[in-house]
């Protein structure tokens, strides 16, 4: 019997680019849903239970930021998940931000699809956060 396809979440309030980053990751064998604001990714995180989320940071509703913190305050059973910033903001005070809140990955745009492939496997392998 073949291995469950790993289910990924994309949050990105850009239509064009979710659909850009879904279509990319549905072709390395993900299956994969999108949100378009932080509150939607709040929700579809408590009900899909996702292998891995990649948020984007500036979003409607809630920001990524706050969608990480909630989660890890009010949904402890997600603490192992991995989740993954993907933002054009490059700043270190937000990475230093997001990883403080415990994201695994800060990945800045425009987005290396081979790199990003190869991030996603890592955490989904449950390789050691560096």
């Amino acid at each position: 019997m073949a291995e469950a396809r790993k289910k990924i979440l994309c949050i990105e309030d850009d239509q064009e680019t979710a659909a850009l980053i879904a279509e990319e990751l549905v072709d390395r064998g993900f299956a994969v849903s999108v949100a378009h604001d932080g509150g939607e990714g709040f929700s579809a995180i408590l009900r899909e239970a996702p292998d891995l989320v990649l948020s984007d940071v500036n979003l409607p509703v809630l920001s990524g930021f706050d969608v990480l913190e909630r989660l890890t305050a009010f949904a402890p059973r997600f603490a192992d998940m991995p989740f993954v910033f993907l933002t054009a903001n490059s700043d270190p005070d937000s990475q230093l931000k997001g990883r403080k809140l415990g994201a695994d990955e800060y990945v800045t745009k425009p987005i290396d699809f081979d790199e990003l492939g190869a991030l996603i496997a890592a955490r989904l392998a449950g390789v050691a956060r560096v």
